[in-house]
């Protein structure tokens, strides 16, 4: 009788060991290289968002920690995380992705979109969708989302600038990416690759007199506080985009997959929400703390346009193709319609 009921003991206790292990909640790491000020930062707006999303649903199936402000790398670090799978999820900015598929590149030709509602249609579209599936069947992850970084415009604190020549002989702070150095070589300006972080203190000491990023970023960051002049001129529309390890997410259960999936809606459209109206206010920040915005005509556009892409497009195309360039190139010009 002892026998039987030691027996039946231990295996009452595998079972409930089997029934706590399968109920064991999943935890992601998330990391993002957005600033958290008191006012909210894009980036971090989007993560919450899909933490919030991906915990109700899941019923506390799935747990998600965010990592904030690069603490656990620059964005570089961090996708190399995700592919190794010490960081499950990562939400970061498409501009330093070339170095692993030529293909994000296509992210890089300047005064590629009009406004927002052709980037959209274009990175929702299938071209958009193509690149996503092609960016992780190379790098084995799943890219889940395209976000919202915004358009990126240029500061200085030498002089207003209106034309490409006005940008020449300047020292401008550039992403490590061929794409962004062609860009601002093309205008006769010197591109200087600085991280991040190390941005402000660049700028407040002269190491490099101005940079290019998207407005809330740069209200956000405070890097007008050491810069006099901005430019909205929009030379790229920077998405983010949320990545999670491949292996990670096929271990997910379909129904825990699809949560992931809406989540990353949720995170998309937090995103392009929140950035459209805090573009709003950064520009008045700005605006009151003594920066002189400028605005370009159609015209002054087009020169800018016509410059940067004379100097970008034949890089781009001897790294992607000239007929995957084309095809690109077609599906803006019809998103943009």
């Amino acid at each position: 009788m002892k026998k039987i009921t030691s027996i039946f003991i231990m295996i009452t206790t595998l079972v409930l060991a089997l029934s706590v292990s399968a109920n064991a909640a999943v935890e992601i790491k998330l990391s993002h290289s957005g600033p958290t000020p008191a006012v909210g930062a894009t980036n971090d707006e989007g993560c919450k968002a899909f933490k919030k999303y991906v915990e109700d649903k899941s019923n506390g199936e799935i747990k998600v920690k965010i990592f904030p402000n690069n603490q656990l790398g620059n964005e570089r670090e961090q996708f190399e995380g995700v592919q190794m799978g010490t960081i499950q999820m990562c939400s970061i900015s498409t501009g330093t992705l070339s170095t692993v598929d030529k293909q994000m590149l296509v992210m890089d030709i300047p005064y590629l979109f009009a406004n927002k509602k052709a980037a959209y249609s274009f990175l929702d579209g299938p071209m958009g969708v193509q690149i996503r599936d092609d960016f992780g069947a190379k790098t084995g992850t799943v890219m889940l989302a395209y976000g919202e970084n915004g358009f990126r415009h240029f500061t200085n604190r030498v002089r207003p600038i209106k034309s490409p020549k006005d940008i020449a002989g300047l020292k401008i702070r550039v992403q490590e990416n061929p794409a962004h150095i062609a860009m601002i070589k093309s205008m006769g300006a010197t591109p200087t690759p600085i991280p991040f972080g190390e941005l402000y203190t660049a700028l407040s000491q002269g190491v490099v007199d101005g940079q290019e990023n998207p407005v809330s970023l740069t209200e956000s960051s405070r890097l007008h506080e050491v810069q006099k002049y901005l430019t909205l001129d929009g030379h790229f529309y920077s998405p983010f985009v949320l990545i999670v390890n491949g292996g990670i997410f096929k271990k997910l259960t379909p129904a825990q997959q699809q949560i992931v999936r809406d989540g990353a809606k949720a995170w998309s459209e937090r995103q392009r929400v929140f950035n459209t109206a805090d573009e709003k206010r950064s520009l008045e920040v700005m605006a009151k703390d003594g920066v002189q915005i400028t605005e370009l005509s159609p015209a002054e556009l087009a020169e800018f346009q016509k410059v940067t892409q004379a100097g970008s497009l034949p890089l781009i195309e001897k790294e992607i193709g000239k007929d995957f360039l084309k095809k690109v190139m077609n599906a803006a010009s019809e998103a943009g319609k």
